[in-house]
C-alpha cells in the first residue's frame, strides 16, 4: 500500500511539474501525462474504497467523484491527440464539475440520512451572493461579446452555472460537517477549491495585465491537476469526509461570517457602481438581493421555529420528574389550580389522592437504591396505564405520589386507587389518602386533608386507602 502511494504522488508531481513549467503545447507527452494523472487518481479512489471496506452509502458518492476525475481527465488526451477534437474536450470538461456536484450532494444526503434544510438554505444564500460575482465577471461579458457565436456564448454560461453548482455543493458539505471538519473534508474542500480557482484564472488575469498569457495557461493547467491529487489523498478518509458532525439548525461564528459576506456582496457592488455612475448592473443586483433576502427570511423562520421547539422542550422538561417521567410538583401545582378553577365553574366533583409506597426505605436497604429507583419508575408507569388522560399522576417527593381525579366522586376514586394497588410491581404496596374538594377550600387545604387521610391509612396498618375527614 505504501509503494502504491509513493507511485501515485510521483506521477502527480511529474504531471504538475510538466504542466506548470513546460510551455504548452509540448506535443505528445503532456496530454498523456495529464490524462494518466487523472486516471491514476480515479483508480486510486476506487482502490482506497475497497481497502477501507467502505459501505454502499459511502462507496456510491465516492465512485461518482472518481468518475468526475476520470471524465475531464480524458479531455486532455482528446484535445492533445485528436486532429479535429471539436466540442468533445469542452463537453468532457463541463461534465467533470457537474458529476462532482452530484457526488457531493449524494454524499451529504446519504450521510445525514435526511434533508438538512437549514444547511441547504445557508448554502443557497452563499451561492446567491457569489452568483452575482459570476454574472458580473464571467456570464455577462460572455453574453455581450461582440460577434460571439452561440457555442461561444453557451460554454462560458454553462461553465459558470456548473461551477456554481459545484461551489454550492462544496459549501453544503462544509456546512454539514461544521467548523471542526475532519482532515478528509478539509482536503476534499481544498481540491474543489482548486478546480474552481482554475476556471477563474483567465478572468482574474484580465484585471492583472502584467501576468503573461503563457503563465496563465500554465497555472490554469496545473491547478486542476493539483486538485486531482488532493482528491485522491482525501479518498484515504472516505468515512471521515462524508460524516456530518455539525448541528443542523445552529450557526457557528465562522458560518455566520460567511453568510454575512454573501449578504453584503450585492449592496457593496451597488455602492461601487453608484460611485461611478451610471449603475450598469442594477437589474442583476436587484434580482440577487431579492433572492438573498428571501432566503434570509426563510432562514430566520427556521431559527424561530427551532427556538420555539426548544422552548417547548424546556417547558415540558421543567414539568416532568426526571426519574419517573410523570408530572413533577411544579406541574402538579399548576394542574391542581386549573382543575379547582374548572370545578368551581362547572360544579363537577374533584378528588385528590396521595399515595406513599409502604416500607420503601427498607426496600432500598435490602435491594439497593438502583432497585428502588427502578421500582419507582415501574410503579408510576403501571399506575399511569390505569388512569384516564384527564387524570394527573405526579411525583410529590421521594416515594410519595399525588393523583388528580377531576369529575370523580370519593367512592369512584377509592375504586381507582384499589386498581392501582393491584398493579403495583414487585409485590410492593402503598397507602393512600383521598379528599374531595368542598367547593370553597384552597389547594393547600385540600392536599392537607388528603395527607391527613394518608397518615391514618399508615396508622391503620398500611396497604389501604382512607378517605379524608370532612373539612
Amino acid at each position: 500500500m505504501l509503494t502504491q502511494w509513493r507511485c501515485f504522488f510521483a506521477v502527480m508531481a511529474l504531471g504538475g511539474l510538466a504542466s506548470s513549467i513546460l510551455q504548452p503545447p509540448i506535443g505528445f507527452w503532456l496530454p498523456v501525462v495529464q490524462t494518466g494523472l487523472a486516471w491514476t487518481a480515479s483508480a486510486t479512489i476506487l482502490i482506497e474504497l475497497r481497502v477501507a471496506g467502505a459501505t454502499r452509502d459511502v462507496r456510491l458518492p465516492w465512485s461518482i467523484l472518481a468518475a468526475a476525475v476520470a471524465v475531464p481527465g480524458s479531455s486532455f488526451l482528446v484535445a492533445g491527440l485528436a486532429t479535429d477534437p471539436g466540442l468533445v474536450p469542452a463537453l468532457l470538461q463541463l461534465a467533470g464539475p457537474l458529476i462532482a456536484a452530484v457526488g457531493l450532494i449524494l454524499m451529504v444526503r446519504t450521510s445525514s440520512r435526511r434533508a438538512d434544510w437549514a444547511a441547504v438554505v445557508d448554502a443557497l444564500i452563499v451561492t446567491a451572493g457569489i452568483g452575482l460575482v459570476f454574472w458580473l465577471l464571467q456570464i455577462e461579458p460572455a453574453l455581450d461579446e461582440p460577434g460571439a457565436t452561440r457555442p461561444e456564448q453557451f460554454f462560458p454560461l454553462a461553465f459558470a452555472v456548473v461551477d456554481l453548482m459545484l461551489f454550492a455543493s462544496t459549501v453544503l458539505l462544509l456546512r454539514t460537517t461544521g467548523p471542526k471538519a475532519g482532515l478528509g473534508t478539509r482536503i476534499m474542500t481544498a481540491a474543489f477549491g482548486l478546480f474552481l480557482l482554475a476556471d477563474w484564472v483567465p478572468t482574474v488575469a484580465e484585471f492583472l495585465p502584467v501576468i503573461d498569457d503563457a503563465w496563465v495557461a500554465r497555472l490554469a493547467a496545473a491547478l486542476p491537476l493539483a486538485g486531482i491529487s488532493l482528491l485522491g489523498w482525501a479518498a484515504r478518509y472516505p468515512r471521515e469526509a462524508a460524516g456530518p458532525v455539525a448541528d443542523a439548525d445552529g450557526v457557528s461564528v465562522p458560518q455566520f461570517g460567511g453568510l454575512g459576506v454573501a449578504v453584503l456582496i450585492a449592496p457593496v457592488t451597488l455602492f461601487v457602481q453608484a460611485t461611478n455612475p451610471p449603475v450598469s448592473d442594477g437589474k442583476a443586483i436587484a434580482v440577487s438581493s431579492a433572492i438573498i433576502w428571501s432566503l434570509v427570511l426563510v432562514r430566520v423562520m427556521q431559527l424561530l421555529q427551532r427556538s420555539q421547539r426548544a422552548t417547548r422542550q424546556v417547558r415540558e422538561l421543567s414539568l416532568r420528574d426526571p426519574l419517573t417521567g410523570v408530572a413533577n410538583r411544579r406541574a402538579w401545582t399548576e394542574r391542581l389550580n386549573a382543575a379547582l378553577e374548572s370545578a368551581r365553574r362547572t360544579g363537577k366533583p374533584l378528588t385528590v389522592g396521595i399515595l406513599d409506597l409502604d416500607h420503601f426505605k427498607l426496600y432500598n436497604d435490602l435491594h439497593g437504591h438502583p432497585a428502588g429507583d427502578l421500582l419507582l419508575k415501574e410503579a408510576s408507569a403501571a399506575w399511569s396505564e390505569q388512569l384516564r388522560e384527564t387524570d394527573t399522576l405526579a411525583r410529590y417527593g421521594g416515594e410519595e405520589f399525588t393523583v388528580l381525579l377531576p369529575g370523580v366522586s370519593p367512592g369512584e376514586a377509592a375504586q381507582i386507587l384499589d386498581r392501582l394497588r393491584q398493579v403495583t410491581p414487585d409485590r410492593a404496596t402503598f397507602s393512600a389518602g383521598l379528599a374531595a374538594w368542598t367547593g370553597s377550600e384552597t389547594a393547600d387545604e385540600l392536599v392537607s386533608r388528603a395527607d391527613a387521610a394518608l397518615y391514618r391509612a399508615k396508622q391503620s396498618g398500611r396497604n389501604r386507602v382512607c378517605g379524608a375527614s370532612p373539612a
